[in-house]
């Protein structure tokens, strides 16, 4: 809630809409299941956490690449390191507008996607069949597990250059 507050003084013509859903342990699937209900079935929804930056062309590329019954896009951002190690101390040489940045893509990262509802309901059913909604098994799954093993869809990843994260420091969760 602090990071959207922040995130809408910094640009104040856009009013970011949310939900508070309380849980103990975080999990991409059950914040999906309740979101996914409140929306019309062709949405096209964009997972990305609050510190990836966003630009005009990636958004374009994540309708293009997202077809409806076909294929899901996962696209792999572009993670900036930690600027307070790569300078140590120096002034730091790059910011959000220059060309090149300190990083990598990070493959390993599954956190961004671009799919329709209605992919993600017709795999989320799929799901509910196989595993009957233990909660355990819910908190430790990703969308990308959804897709991968409940949906016949191509899942599409590739490189991004247009979907940044900035370092910042984060908790792990402790499960």
């Amino acid at each position: 809630k602090a990071m959207i507050g922040e995130l809408e003084k910094r640009y104040t013509e856009v009013k970011i809409p949310w939900i508070s859903v309380k849980t103990e342990v975080p999990s991409q699937v059950k914040l999906m299941d309740i979101v996914s209900k409140k929306h019309p079935v062709d949405t096209l929804f964009f997972l990305a956490s609050v510190w990836t930056e966003i630009n005009m062309e990636f958004l374009n590329r994540c309708r293009m690449n997202t077809i409806s019954n076909w294929q899901v896009f996962f696209p792999v951002h572009f993670q900036e390191f930690n600027p307070a190690l790569v300078y140590r101390g120096e002034q730091t040489a790059s910011s959000s507008t220059d060309f090149l940045r300190d990083g990598h893509f990070d493959r390993h990262s599954f956190a961004e996607a671009c799919f329709y509802n209605s992919d993600y309901m017709t795999a989320r059913t799929k799901l509910a069949a196989d595993i009957l909604d233990r909660d355990e098994v819910l908190e430790s799954m990703e969308v990308f597990d959804v897709f991968l093993h409940y949906s016949g869809l191509h899942l599409f990843r590739a490189v991004e250059p247009g979907l940044v994260q900035k370092y910042a420091l984060r908790s792990c969760n402790p499960r």
